[in-house]
């Protein structure tokens, strides 16, 4: 797995479609309209430089405006009820996580919304929701499934290498719907459908 380290100080464009992972010359962002741009959060150090490279992307659920993660690895290794309900899907697969509290809160305001319970093998059972809908960067994709994480993975843990905290991260079950291009060093990302 690539992480963030790795991707800091370069521009690459993670083309879900065609499975390619580009890296592009310093600040070729892609020309979008500005409402398929926009900001990633960095920590900066006193000269504003990204000072540790976990960007902080803005999505919407439900109506309310969340602060996530963009976790372009974030994974999921489903369990072997999780895998049947899914349809046999891969055991390792593309999620994107959500803070308890947030999953809560979903399940109570929307139960026609679909739940895995017991469904990462590598969290304790964490549950699953499939989210029909999220609206990012002027497009809507969906479904998006979230892996249900505690809170303090988020608020506390995760908080300390970024720009302030987040309620989970956004990866590839919601990220594949587009190409993406992230600048690590100026902070803007570009979603092309």
């Amino acid at each position: 797995m690539l992480g963030a380290p790795w991707f800091a100080g370069h521009v690459f464009t993670f083309d879900y479609a065609k499975r390619r992972l580009v890296l592009r010359p310093d600040g070729d962002v892609p020309s979008v309209a500005a409402e398929h741009r926009i900001a990633v959060g960095f920590q900066r150090d006193d000269t504003g430089a990204v000072a540790v490279p976990y960007g902080r992307i803005q999505i919407t659920v439900d109506g309310t405006v969340l602060d996530m993660l963009l976790d372009t690895g974030a994974t999921v290794v489903l369990t072997e009820a999780a895998r049947a309900a899914l349809g046999g899907a891969a055991t390792h697969r593309a999620t994107s996580f959500i803070i308890a509290s947030v999953f809560e809160r979903w399940h109570e305001a929307h139960p026609e919304w679909r739940v895995i319970e017991a469904a990462d093998q590598t969290s304790e059972g964490e549950p699953m929701i499939e989210v029909p809908r999220v609206p990012i960067a002027g497009y809507e994709v969906g479904p998006v499934w979230f892996t249900r994480r505690p809170d303090s993975a988020f608020h506390e843990f995760m908080a300390q290498y970024m720009d302030k905290p987040s309620d989970g991260a956004f990866g590839g079950s919601g990220l594949r719907y587009l190409r993406v291009t992230v600048d690590w060093t100026r902070g803007v990302a570009a979603f092309e459908r």
